[in-house]
């Protein structure tokens, strides 16, 4: 499900359909490889209605539980690297940087030397980039949080702390722990489903621990149910939105009771079923009807081709530049100055919000109580 509902089809399309329900789908085959798809496609959709057909305060009551995990997930996932980096591990093999060494801490990819290990580099950068996405999920709360001018600010300070320790320390004990050329890994990555593809479950493998990636299927488990829930909310609240301001059917703009928009959920919903395609093992098919493909296989040729396609999408990009240069030329819009700006209307809602919670607000004293207060 996905951010880029009100501007990209394609992305909707990709995320509400595939996203959350193909990869939960896949690590609910790590157990039961034989139960179709369809299954698990039809339980991850009850469940995202279910926590976001109520009020919103269950919908965050699941994904504090869901961070949760997450946050034990990958400290664990860190310690254990570290351990059997220096040796604590059940054959007492001290890794340390044997495979910065052989064969090296980077990947060569479409060319040798430092240009193939530049574009191995930023051929994953590329989805590093894509994975860190999810900040903006913090203000699309912020209408619907308690105490918002102290939980945002807090909230996004957090982000640069996330960033490092799931993805920067995450990327360094995946490099630590398997080598980039190691046969299992490229197996895996090829044809393994849940987390079989994992280089910190060919770690657990190697030295033996068989228990150990159950418990990790189970706990991701939880972090693509997370990730679909999140992804259902903005998806619901953008397309809400956008109903509410004019730019999609007055339908979404409705709300019940409890103040969800049902009728924006269940459209979301809707999309989501494409995740039904990957019950068929033919559903790459479907993904991939137009990529790949050579033309001399496709039936209906139009002249000038690929040439025209290149000048076509040439023309789009121009056209994106200079559209609507007429009205700035001809109405003579002119810049609104900073002395004018309203940059106050609506603000004392805020502020009569912030005195309601500054008046309830209880002080910690214990020092674990601070400790929860600036963890949480």
């Amino acid at each position: 499900m996905g951010l880029s509902l009100p501007s990209s089809p394609a992305g909707l399309i990709r995320h509400l359909g595939l996203r959350s329900d193909g990869a939960i789908a896949s690590l609910f085959a790590f157990w039961a490889p034989d139960v179709n798809n369809a299954v698990w496609c039809t339980i991850t959709l009850v469940v995202i209605f279910v926590l976001n057909a109520w009020a919103v305060r269950w919908w965050g009551e699941a994904e504090f539980y869901f961070a949760s995990f997450k946050v034990l997930l990958i400290l664990g996932l860190l310690l254990m690297s570290f351990f059997f980096m220096v040796g604590a591990n059940p054959d007492r093999d001290v890794i340390g940087f044997r495979y910065w060494k052989n064969p090296g801490p980077m990947a060569e990819y479409n060319h040798t030397g430092a240009v193939g290990r530049f574009e191995g580099f930023y051929s994953i950068f590329i989805f590093a980039a894509f994975a860190i996405g999810g900040p903006e999920f913090v203000a699309f709360s912020a209408p619907e949080a308690q105490d918002v001018r102290r939980t945002i600010p807090k909230a996004m300070r957090r982000v640069p702390i996330r960033l490092i320790a799931f993805y920067v320390l995450g990327a360094f004990a995946v490099g630590v722990l398997v080598p980039y050329n190691d046969p299992k890994l490229l197996a895996a990555i090829e044809n393994g489903v849940g987390v079989e593809a994992s280089p910190f479950v060919l770690a657990m493998q190697r030295y033996g621990i068989n228990w150990l990636p159950h418990l990790v299927n189970l706990i991701v488990l939880t972090s693509a149910w997370s990730c679909g829930n999140s992804f259902a909310y903005v998806s619901i609240r953008n397309l809400h939105g956008l109903a509410k301001a004019g730019h999609a059917p007055q339908i979404f703009s409705r709300t019940t009771r409890r103040g969800v928009p049902l009728y924006a959920l269940l459209f979301v919903l809707a999309v989501g079923c494409l995740g039904y395609l990957t019950s068929s093992s033919n559903s790459i098919v479907v993904f991939n009807w137009a990529q790949g493909i050579s033309t001399d296989d496709i039936q209906y040729k139009e002249r000038f081709q690929p040439y025209a396609a290149w000048i076509g999408l040439t023309g789009a990009f121009m056209l994106l530049l200079t559209n609507g240069y007429t009205v700035k030329i001809a109405k003579r819009t002119t810049l609104v100055r900073a002395s004018t700006m309203d940059l106050v209307t609506g603000k004392q809602e805020a502020d009569d919000d912030e005195a309601y919670w500054n008046e309830r607000r209880v002080v910690p004293v214990a020092r674990w109580e601070k400790f929860l207060e600036w963890l949480f």
